[in-house]
């Protein structure tokens, strides 16, 4: 085997240590309640050693794979469990180490593999994100997803990344690239299911908090976590969210620019109703000049598209668009009142209505609409198929028409003209 692993296997970057080592499995004490100090884990040449009190397993490592170390540990009878973090088909004689200071963000212990990886940057593109879909309460901040890319300007290169993204303020308990949500007011999916504006969640089984009435819930009204859908099933019915908040972590992969605020409401920003909001990065890097710059986006606010972009900053280095947001309509549907200005004019004078009324009741349907384009008719329409002459030589007639009534809601007349 060759001493580097196969690019294309999706390595966490942020686990990879100094000197180039891939972590290879991570590895859990599974046990409820206080850990204690009753258990252990250890690497030597040839096997991870588990041990909990008097009880200790050694699980071989030498020409299995990831997979299968996984398999053991779980096989082992001891409380531990074990999450892969990289694919290795076969491990050699004193390949794995262990540092029981190093850890996952969430605590599992990170077993590593002496042996270098090779490292490459994953093809992303520098895009415009919308906002999270957080409350009318709240700022609304847009998102911009990071990548890089370089292009050649008048013979100098030019490098575009997003820097500010890893100077955002991240988990107080995890640390990059996690970010805590506290208090946010969760989606009623179902009297048993939650929803929360952001993920990919950070689910541990211990480090998530719902709060109902500013009062914590217990730890197990939390049934199970969907943390790539924000999902959170519970095993109590809650019939609405008011009062209901939940404190959870999830993983940024974006830059939260929070240099202009989309919240239209008046105490957020009432002046970017109708207008554009330009989005675009300057390069991060440029050489040979070594212009180096530690922000690179920033936006443009405009009545008009054009506008936006004619005021975009002039300059010896190139520019590149990433797109634009306009806030239209603040309301939701159930925020709208509609007033009904219309006057009835069918036919059926007031002083006569009763009558009519008694003799069709069906009146209700047609007293208010015109009679322009002929005499209304309630519940039905007509629907008119214009097709080419030459394709009764195919079909008849009778069967035209069948076909064209097959998918046809019910009262609804087709009329077939040949052209």
């Amino acid at each position: 085997m060759s001493n580097f692993e196969d690019p294309h296997v999706r390595v966490p970057t942020s686990l990879v240590d100094a000197n180039g080592f891939a972590p290879a499995i991570s590895i859990y004490f599974t046990s409820a309640g206080d850990l204690g100090t009753d258990f252990d884990i250890a690497v030597n040449n040839t096997g991870i050693i588990l041990t909990q009190g008097a009880e200790q397993v050694s699980v071989s490592y030498v020409d299995r794979s990831i997979a299968q170390i996984q398999s053991d540990v779980v096989a082992a009878g001891l409380p531990f469990t074990a999450h892969p973090l990289n694919e290795m088909l076969s491990i050699n004689s004193g390949e794995l180490s262990l540092n029981t200071g190093d850890v996952t963000p969430d605590g599992g212990w990170v077993v590593r593999t002496e042996r270098h990886v090779v490292q490459y940057k994953e093809e992303t593109r520098i895009r415009l994100l919308p906002p999270y879909p957080d409350s009318r309460d709240l700022p609304w901040y847009p998102r911009i997803n990071i990548g890089q890319f370089s292009s050649d300007h008048f013979g100098v290169k030019h490098v575009f990344g997003v820097p500010e993204y890893r100077k955002q303020v991240w988990s107080r308990r995890y640390g990059y690239p996690y970010m805590d949500v506290l208090g946010e007011e969760p989606e009623l999916i179902s009297e048993r299911k939650l929803k929360v504006a952001r993920h990919p969640i950070l689910w541990s089984g211990r480090n998530m908090t719902i709060r109902i009435q500013d009062q914590p819930a217990p730890a197990s009204i939390i049934e199970d976590v969907d943390e790539n859908n924000g999902f959170l099933y519970l095993n109590t019915s809650i019939q609405d969210t008011n009062g209901v908040s939940v404190d959870y972590t999830y993983k940024e992969e974006g830059y939260i620019y929070k240099d202009v605020n989309m919240n239209p409401s008046v105490d957020h920003n009432p002046y970017v109703v109708g207008h554009f909001v330009l989005f675009y990065v300057i390069p991060e890097k440029s050489q040979p000049t070594g212009i180096s710059r530690s922000r690179t986006v920033h936006h443009k606010i405009s009545q008009t598209l054009l506008g936006a972009i004619y005021s975009l900053p002039r300059g010896d280095h190139p520019v590149t668009l990433l797109g634009a947001l306009q806030v239209r309509q603040t309301n939701s549907v159930d925020d709208l009142s509609i007033n009904d200005a219309r006057a009835r004019g069918g036919g059926v004078k007031d002083d006569r209505w009763e009558d009519a009324l008694s003799a069709n009741k069906l009146v209700h349907s047609v007293a208010d609409l015109g009679r322009m384009d002929g005499l209304p008719y309630p519940g039905s329409s007509v629907l008119v198929y214009k097709l080419p002459e030459s394709l009764k030589d195919t079909l008849s007639v009778e069967e035209i028409r069948q076909r064209a009534s097959k998918h046809l809601a019910m009262g609804v007349t087709p009329i077939v003209e040949f052209e």
